[in-house]
């Protein structure tokens, strides 16, 4: 029976839903409440360093659950929680063990913890978890260029807001190639490596 789509969910945060209902993305410098503290700080530099792959698995089987249990059959997982080759592999088989249609994104992880390794873990996921194309969970490869930043601050001497300066760095990134980010969004290409092909987008 056809069901709803989910076209970006971070299904590894279920465990904190409700945590920040009205905060933004990222400080725009405005000193609005919403901007303090913000979902980059709150919940991508806070929360997600102290997920172990346990706390990661559960998330995200309740949350896919939770989904189906509502209509969404299928999901584009946007996942920023790659600790470590265990953090990857807890995301997966959760994904897995839901029994729906998934894309597995493989994101940067969030918060900069010691034993990540993105990007150079794809290629054994794929090779371990997505050898057939004809099966109900695939891999998306993907980055999200503001985790590479340091914590926002507030506009001073070097002009702008971070969101503007969020844009400038993503311009300049997306330029050199170091990230497949903007321009224009939603860009889909492949990444190689030898043999082996890895299906690649970007928010």
């Amino acid at each position: 029976m056809p069901g709803f789509i989910d076209t970006h969910h971070h299904q590894f945060e279920t465990a904190l839903r409700s945590f920040l209902a009205n905060g933004i993305l990222i400080n725009d410098g405005s000193g609005s409440p919403s901007a303090n503290p913000t979902y980059y700080e709150y919940i991508l530099l806070t929360f997600a360093p102290k997920y172990r792959p346990e706390d990661v698995y559960i998330s995200e089987l309740f949350g896919g659950l939770a989904q189906l249990d509502d209509g969404v059959t299928t999901v584009h997982d946007v996942s920023q929680i790659h600790h470590s080759p265990q953090h990857s592999d807890a995301a997966i088989r959760a994904l897995f063990n839901t029994g729906r249609r998934a894309a597995f994104g493989y994101f940067e992880s969030a918060g900069g913890v010691a034993g990540n390794q993105y990007p150079q873990d794809a290629v054994r996921i794929k090779n371990q978890y997505f050898s057939s194309s004809d099966q109900l969970v695939h891999m998306i490869m993907g980055g999200e260029v503001y985790l590479g930043m340091r914590r926002p601050t507030s506009p001073g001497p070097s002009g702008g807001s971070s969101a503007s300066r969020l844009r400038r760095i993503s311009s300049r990134r997306s330029a050199s190639g170091r990230f497949l980010t903007s321009s224009p969004p939603e860009r889909v290409g492949t990444a190689t490596s030898g043999s082996d092909r890895i299906t690649c987008s970007s928010t």
